[in-house]
């Protein structure tokens, strides 16, 4: 008898079911983006790190040969050739040829305003790879102030300068004699004392008089007592001031009626003094002898 022959059931697998991913584009784009970004930003960071070092290295060996140039920007007329010279080396011995360095510039500032010739140093700069230019103020000699056996150069300011004579030297300058306080122990202080203030605070009333050369010196030694100045010109004469411009009181005129008197003295005989020995200025009536 033949065997019945019946279907084979089919077995069913069940697979594990897998985590539901979203993989639309605009999800995949912005993951994409972000992975670059990092990368990039890592690799940036990387090259500055490294490379920094090789091109400061590499700009510092491939320097133009030949020394650098110090230019002082609108010097004025009056700064001599060896003052000059003196301050432009005085900054370039602070001065590398590395136009990547900065300190030396800030050096070099420093060193420009110990030598005392400065009133201030506003900019020390590098405008190509070998050439510096400076930008400052410099304190303009106006007078001298005698101390002793030596005679001191000064601003209109009574700022002292690094440049001494002996004492009767001709310098080109007004004297100041008979200050009641020495000269300060630095350059670029001021020197003290309420006379020295009121002689240079003359000096530039008159500073601009067609008349200045015939005045010789400045003499300070009443001043203590009096509070007067006495002018002294070229042919001995002495003209008695008195006191100093603004600070004028009882009889003692203004100091713009001074300077008509020494004016009209000028135009009318040639000099202030009129070529008498004594001269007071500080009345209504000039009275000399």
């Amino acid at each position: 008898m033949a065997k019945r022959r019946g279907k084979k059931s089919a077995r069913r697998w069940h697979l594990p079911q897998l985590p539901q991913w979203d993989l639309s584009w605009a999800t995949s784009r912005g993951t994409l983006v972000a992975v670059i970004w990092v990368l990039g930003a890592g690799g940036l960071v990387t090259a500055w790190v490294l490379g920094t070092p090789r091109l400061e290295s590499y700009a510092s060996a491939h320097q133009p040969g030949g020394d650098v140039v110090v230019r002082l920007v609108d010097l004025p007329m009056w700064v001599e050739t060896d003052l000059e010279t003196m301050l432009v080396e005085t900054a370039v011995r602070h001065i590398g040829d590395d136009p990547l360095q900065r300190a030396d510039l800030m050096d070099a500032r420093e060193a420009l305003l110990a030598t005392g010739w400065f009133v201030r140093v506003d900019q020390v700069r590098r405008v190509g790879p070998q050439v510096v230019d400076i930008t400052a103020t410099l304190a303009e000699p106006f007078a001298v102030i005698r101390d002793r056996s030596r005679d001191h150069l000064v601003d209109a300011q009574g700022r002292v300068l690094p440049r001494t004579y002996r004492a009767g030297e001709p310098t080109g300058y007004i004297t100041l004699t008979g200050a009641q306080y020495g000269a300060p122990t630095h350059s670029a202080m001021t020197w003290p004392g309420a006379d020295v203030t009121a002689a240079l605070d003359v000096l530039v009333l008159i500073r601009d008089r067609p008349w200045l050369d015939q005045v010789v010196r400045i003499d300070l030694s009443s001043y203590r007592k009096a509070g007067s100045i006495r002018l002294i010109t070229d042919r001995d004469c002495t003209i008695t001031w008195g006191r100093a411009p603004g600070d004028e009181a009882g009889s003692d005129v203004p100091a713009v009626q001074k300077l008509s008197y020494l004016d009209y003295h000028f135009e009318q005989y040639g000099h202030i003094g009129r070529g008498l020995d004594e001269l007071d200025i500080t009345g209504d009536t000039v009275v000399g002898r």
